[in-house]
């Protein structure tokens, strides 16, 4: 079916249709009044900006306010980042978009700095601090996942998202989708781009070329907003759940949706023997010593046999041969410490060149990593490096450069054989590549 001239199509706000072609003439001309969404709020993500009302640094990880202002170098806006005491005054906290993502604390003290508490007694308000809750429960867990895999893992579930997002906002995109399940496309601009943010659920999209999409639709009355239409909450229930991609798994292993998470009503969650551990709504055993994926991407298996490329890939399967040699490695996120054989520079290009990610530098609290390849001088040190250090808390496997060598179908590096002597701790997974069958002691090519 032909598209409708722009001119005529609706543009649906708060759920109330209003032609699209004023959203347009709003972003290009008329007063400040009429600048969409003009003050939105999160978290700043360095130190380096200052407040552009009182000059002041604005700490990282501070709540700030972004003041969108008409630019005078290009036809759009800009955004002014101030303090919160120092923006322009606001009818009150819902005026602020954004304001629903923050953290419960923040919320309430924004209302009461602007004299409307909330009032925890409502049946609303009570609803969204604990979903504000699960959601921040989730994004705490995965914020060290890079940025790149936060990406996989929403386009993997069919979210929109776009370069310009923050992996602050695609971790909170993957603790609504857990925590809630997964919303429909938007019903103005079709995107998958629709989010949850405690009492409304809002759209990422966009409605026309760079014009962002300006659904949003009120569910629970948290800052005394009116409520969406009937027909607009049917037409935006949620039906899916969201899978976890392999490094996500990883990091959410001792997390699992809590019983009153809105998703098991969605997909009730089977326990597992015992009762001891719950699986996850898609199926994904994200509880206990290991992570079990079950759809959501490729088996994390547990480490077996010691780190001199003796490698137990945990069944008895041969290769197949249905993986190409190039992809032998996708899914695994590899990263290095200590004097190895080959050197890092050249396992990085082996990793790299078999569809492998490789991690230089720090990996963080270790989560987002699948193995660290090490040696046996690293392994021994009364002290370990704080990379060591955080494989182990991890749970990641430590192994020789013969494993990578394996897998990439080379012969063992000279002398390398005993490079290694013990884990970094318990077995966490990348007993297998992503890409295929391969076990570290069977050739990957």
């Amino acid at each position: 079916m032909a598209e409708r001239p722009l001119s005529h199509r609706n543009h649906l706000i708060h759920g109330q249709a209003t032609p699209t072609a004023a959203i347009l003439v709003m972003s290009y001309g008329g007063d400040d009044s009429s600048i969409p969404d003009k003050l939105r709020l999160d978290y700043a993500p360095t130190s380096r900006a200052s407040c552009k009302g009182c000059g002041r640094g604005i700490g990282q990880g501070e709540v700030r306010c972004g003041v969108k202002v008409r630019s005078q170098w290009h036809d759009g806006f800009d955004m002014h980042f101030h303090h919160v005491a120092c923006a322009p005054k606001a009818s009150g906290p819902g005026a602020f978009k954004g304001v629903q993502r923050l953290r419960w604390a923040d919320q309430a003290a924004l209302a009461d700095a602007l004299k409307m508490p909330l009032d925890e007694s409502k049946p609303a308000v009570k609803k969204a601090k604990r979903l504000n809750e699960l959601v921040w429960g989730v994004v705490d867990k995965v914020a060290s996942v890079p940025k790149k895999q936060l990406r996989e893992a929403l386009e993997e579930n069919d979210r929109f998202i776009t370069d310009k997002m923050s992996p602050a906002e695609l971790a909170y995109m993957i603790g609504d989708s857990l925590v809630s399940g997964l919303l429909p496309p938007c019903p103005f601009c079709e995107c998958n781009a629709l989010v949850g943010e405690g009492g409304m659920i809002r759209c990422a999209g966009f409605a026309a070329g760079t014009t962002s999409c300006r659904f949003s639709l009120v569910l629970d009355s948290v800052f005394d907003e009116p409520l969406g239409s009937e027909e607009m909450r049917g037409r935006t229930k949620r039906a899916g759940v969201f899978e976890p991609t392999q490094p996500l798994a990883r990091a959410l292993k001792d997390w699992s949706p809590p019983k009153d998470a809105p998703v098991l009503a969605l997909a009730p969650a089977a326990g597992a023997a015992g009762g001891s551990a719950a699986a996850g709504p898609s199926g994904v055993n994200i509880q206990g010593s290991g992570t079990d994926v079950q759809g959501g991407g490729p088996d994390v298996k547990p480490f077996h046999g010691d780190l001199h490329g003796d490698i137990d890939s945990g069944d008895d399967e041969e290769l197949d041969g249905s993986c190409d040699a190039k992809y032998v490695m996708a899914g695994l996120v590899v990263a290095s410490v200590g004097s190895t054989t080959p050197k890092a520079e050249e396992l990085q290009s082996i990793v790299e060149a078999h569809g492998g990610e490789w991690v230089s530098g720090s990996i963080g609290d270790g989560r987002s990593v699948s193995i660290l390849v090490s040696t046996e001088a690293e392994a021994a040190k009364k002290k370990p490096s704080a990379k060591f250090a955080a494989a182990a808390k991890a749970s990641v496997p430590a192994v020789s450069a013969d494993y990578i060598l394996a897998l990439a179908g080379l012969p063992p590096a000279t002398g390398s054989s005993k490079s290694t002597g013990k884990s970094t701790g318990k077995s966490g997974g990348g007993g297998k590549s992503g890409g295929g069958k391969s076990g570290g002691g069977k050739s990957g090519g």
